[in-house]
C-alpha cells in the first residue's frame, strides 16, 4: 500500500510541474495555434468589373465591364479566423458627357478580415471539399495614373481611401491547392473617377476565379486550450509511463499480499 500511495504522489508532482513548466500559446475554440509560418496562403485570380454611381451613369451595362487581376496572401490564424493583404488592379469604363466611353486604371491595395463561415456553422474538417469565406476590408485606392489614360480622360491621377466586402467560394484540389470564385465589391467617393458623375460615391462589382497554394502547416490540431500539441502529447505520455508504474506497483503489492496469506497459512 504504500508504494501505491508514493507512485500516485509521485504522477501528481510529475504532473504539476509539467504544467507549471510548459510555455503557453494562444489558442480560440480548443484549437492549438500553429507558428507563424504555418497556415499561409497565395492566391492569384482574373476577371471582370464594373463600377458605377449612385447618381447613375450614361452607357449601356456591356460596355462598362473591365478587366480585374489580383494577388493575395492570406494568414490564418484559427480554422476560423484569418487575415489578407490583396492588391487588385484593372480598368473600369464609363461614360462622360462630353468625351463618352472612359477607360480608366486603378489600383486598389487593401487588409482583409476573413471568416471561414464553413468551418464555423459546420466543424472543422481538413478534407472540406467547398468552403464559404465572407470577408471585409479597408484600404487605399489610386486611378487614371497612366500618361495614356490622362492624355484619353483629360484627367490627372486620383487617389482615395475604400472600403471592400464579399466572398470567397473555395473548392478544394488537393491538400495544397484550391480553386476560387470571388465576388465581391468597393466603396469609394465618386471623385476617383475621372469620368464626370452626378453622385457622391462610386461603387465596384467584380468576379474573378484563380488558384491558391497552401503552405507549411495546412491543418489544425484539437487541444487543450494554451499548450502546443507536443506539449500535450509529452503530457499523455507521462500520464501513460505513471499509469504503468501504478499497475506494476499494484501487482506487486497483490503479490506481497499472498505471500504473506501463505507464510500464514504454513
Amino acid at each position: 500500500m504504500r508504494k501505491i500511495f508514493l507512485t500516485v504522489l509521485l504522477v501528481a508532482f510529475a504532473s504539476a510541474a509539467f504544467a507549471e513548466g510548459t510555455p503557453k500559446k494562444p489558442s480560440v475554440a480548443g484549437f492549438v495555434s500553429n507558428g507563424f509560418w504555418d497556415n499561409w496562403e497565395v492566391s492569384a485570380g482574373f476577371g471582370t468589373g464594373t463600377a458605377f454611381s449612385n447618381g447613375g451613369n450614361s452607357g449601356s451595362w456591356g460596355d462598362r465591364f473591365g478587366f480585374e487581376g489580383n494577388l493575395s496572401v492570406t494568414k490564418w490564424v484559427h480554422p476560423v479566423f484569418g487575415m489578407r493583404a490583396q492588391l487588385q488592379g484593372g480598368w473600369f469604363n464609363n461614360f462622360d458627357s462630353q468625351i463618352g466611353k472612359m477607360t480608366w486604371p486603378y489600383m486598389f491595395g487593401h487588409l482583409d478580415f476573413m471568416v471561414n463561415a464553413s468551418n464555423w456553422i459546420g466543424g472543422y474538417r481538413a478534407d472540406r471539399a467547398w468552403y464559404a469565406v465572407p470577408f471585409a476590408g479597408f484600404g487605399y485606392m489610386a486611378s487614371n495614373f497612366t500618361d495614356r489614360s490622362q492624355r484619353e480622360n483629360a484627367s490627372g491621377s486620383r487617389q482615395d481611401f475604400a472600403f471592400t466586402a464579399g466572398l470567397l467560394s473555395k473548392f478544394r484540389l488537393s491538400p495544397a491547392f484550391d480553386f476560387n470564385i470571388e465576388l465581391k465589391g468597393l466603396l469609394t467617393k465618386s471623385g476617383i473617377c475621372p469620368a464626370e458623375m452626378n453622385g457622391s460615391y462610386l461603387a465596384g462589382l467584380s468576379a474573378t476565379a484563380g488558384i491558391t497554394y497552401r503552405f507549411n502547416q495546412r491543418g489544425w490540431e484539437r487541444g487543450v486550450p494554451g499548450y502546443t500539441a507536443d506539449d500535450i502529447r509529452a503530457f499523455q505520455n507521462a500520464v501513460a509511463a505513471g499509469n504503468s508504474a501504478l499497475e506494476a506497483a499494484r501487482s506487486e503489492n497483490a503479490d506481497l499480499a499472498n505471500r504473506l496469506k501463505a507464510a500464514e497459512a504454513e
